[in-house]
């Protein structure tokens, strides 16, 4: 193989690409590509931040829901509480007025015999 001048003109063509290459192209593909890296690595922190405030979220999401199911657990134990309480008390008023209703006949009875007895 011989070296003429046609590949000595086609080897300077090729250093003088490579060199305007270096300059002028190489320089904003690599700029880009670190943006697009500061954007990836920038989006994937924001993405892991989203992810703990999600899972943080969701802890006092947690939390409240067991608040308030503590809260209604308490308030049906006090309105049964509250409701046998009422029940009592009926039974109790209920027991007195048969009471009261059992002694009124003997009362007007025992009126009655007294009002004969004075007439």
């Amino acid at each position: 193989m011989t070296i003429n001048l046609t590949m000595v003109g086609q080897l300077i063509s090729f250093v003088l690409f490579v060199l305007f290459c270096m300059k002028f192209v190489w320089p904003p593909l690599t700029q880009v590509m670190r943006e697009r890296q500061k954007a990836l690595a920038d989006g994937l922190e924001k993405a892991s931040a989203a992810e703990k405030q999600l899972e943080a979220a969701n802890d006092a999401a947690a939390n409240e829901l067991e608040e308030a199911k503590k809260q209604s657990a308490e308030l049906l134990a006090q309105a049964r509480t509250r409701a046998n309480q009422i029940v009592e008390e009926a039974k109790t008023q209920a027991g007195e007025e048969a009471e009261r209703i059992k002694w009124v006949p003997r009362v007007k009875l025992i009126r009655r015999s007294t009002e004969r007895v004075k007439n």
